[in-house]
C-alpha cells in the first residue's frame, strides 16, 4: 500500500488548512498521479483537487510537491509514505491546485515570450547548429512552473508574493529562450530594463529540477545575467532549498520559500505573525498594514 498524507485547503471556506491520509493500492511502475487518482476515487464525493491533463510529461499541468519537491505528478515513481502538496509560491485555489494566470499574464506574457522579426527572413533560412544549441536546449520547456516553485521569492505582500530578480525562473527561462536565439530581433536588454529585471540568483537546486532536463542554472540563468548583467553576472552559487512555510493572507493563501534572514526579518518586523495551525509545523499571517520592501538583501517592512 501507498500511505497519502494530502494538503486540503479551501481558501473560500473556514475549515483547514489540514492533511487527509489516504491508503492506496501499489502497482507496479505506479506514479503520483496513478495514486492520488485512485486517492480521489476513494475520498468522499470525489472532492479532491488535483490538476493534470496528458499524463505524458508534455502538458505541465499535474505539478505539485512531493515530500517537499516541486514534481510533474505523471512522471514522479511512487515511494511508500508521499505527503502531498500544492506547488510553493502560487496562490492555492484548492487542495493541490494553484493559480499561475496571474503570473502569466503579468509577469511571462510582459516579456514577450515569442519570436518577433523585422522582415520576412529567406526560404528556407540556415542557421548553424552551434548558434541555435543554446536557444534549443530552452525550447524543451513545458511551462509547468516547477522550477519557480524550487527557489525563495524575494518577499511577500497583500497582494502577491515577489518573484526572484523581479520575474521568476519560469519567465526568465522562456525570456532567455529568446534572448539567445540570434533570429529573434526583439530589444530584449531594454525589455529586460523596462520590465525591472535584476541579476537572477544563482541556485544549485536549478541545475537537477526541470522535469525536462534543462539545466536551468548553467542553461539559462547564467547566460542570461552574462548578456543583461556582464559586470554582476560571476558569483558564488548558493543551495537554495529553502523549505516552504504556510502564508495566509487575506487575498492568497500559499506555501512559500522565503530564505532564512528574510523570513526572520519579516517576523521581527511584525510583517509575519505565527499562527498555530495544527496540521502545519509552520504557518504564519500576513499582517496587511505593512508591506514588504522591494529589496531582497533587505526583507524591510514598511507602512502602506
Amino acid at each position: 500500500m501507498v500511505r497519502l498524507k494530502i494538503f486540503r485547503y479551501d481558501p473560500g471556506l473556514s475549515i483547514g488548512p489540514y492533511y487527509e491520509e489516504v491508503f492506496v493500492p501499489k502497482t507496479e511502475n505506479m506514479r503520483v498521479l496513478d495514486a492520488l487518482n485512485l486517492a480521489y476515487e476513494t475520498m468522499k464525493h470525489g472532492s479532491l483537487a488535483h490538476r493534470w491533463f496528458c499524463g505524458t510529461k508534455k502538458c505541465g499541468e499535474c505539478a505539485i510537491s512531493v515530500n517537499g519537491k516541486p514534481v510533474l505528478a505523471c512522471w514522479e515513481a511512487v515511494s511508500d509514505d508521499m505527503t502531498c502538496e500544492p506547488l510553493s509560491n502560487f496562490p492555492i485555489i484548492r487542495d493541490l491546485v494553484v493559480d499561475t494566470e496571474n503570473y502569466e499574464r503579468d509577469v511571462i506574457m510582459k516579456l514577450r515570450p515569442w519570436m518577433e522579426r523585422r522582415s520576412v527572413p529567406l526560404f528556407p533560412e540556415k542557421v548553424g547548429h552551434e548558434k541555435m544549441r543554446a536557444a534549443h536546449a530552452l525550447s524543451k520547456c513545458i511551462e509547468c512552473n516547477v522550477c519557480s516553485a524550487a527557489i525563495p521569492v524575494e518577499g511577500v505582500t497583500p497582494a502577491r508574493v515577489k518573484y526572484a530578480a523581479g520575474v521568476g525562473t519560469a519567465a526568465l527561462v522562456r525570456f532567455t529562450r529568446f534572448l539567445l536565439d540570434p533570429r529573434d530581433e526583439t530589444d530584449r536588454r531594454q525589455l529586460a530594463k523596462a520590465e525591472g529585471m535584476r541579476p537572477f540568483p544563482k541556485f544549485a537546486v536549478l541545475r537537477g529540477v526541470c522535469p525536462q532536463g534543462i539545466n536551468i542554472l548553467d542553461q539559462a540563468i547564467l547566460p542570461a545575467n552574462r548578456v543583461l548583467f556582464p559586470s554582476e553576472a560571476e558569483g558564488d552559487v548558493e543551495d537554495g532549498g529553502e523549505p516552504a512555510i504556510f502564508i495566509r493572507a487575506s487575498h492568497w493563501s500559499a506555501f512559500v520559500r522565503l530564505e532564512a534572514r528574510v523570513r526572520s526579518a519579516l517576523i521581527e518586523a511584525g510583517v509575519l505573525s505565527r499562527v498555530a495551525i495544527p496540521t502545519l509545523s509552520e504557518a504564519y499571517d500576513l499582517i496587511e498594514s505593512f508591506e514588504v520592501g522591494p529589496e531582497k538583501s533587505s526583507g524591510v517592512a514598511a507602512p502602506l
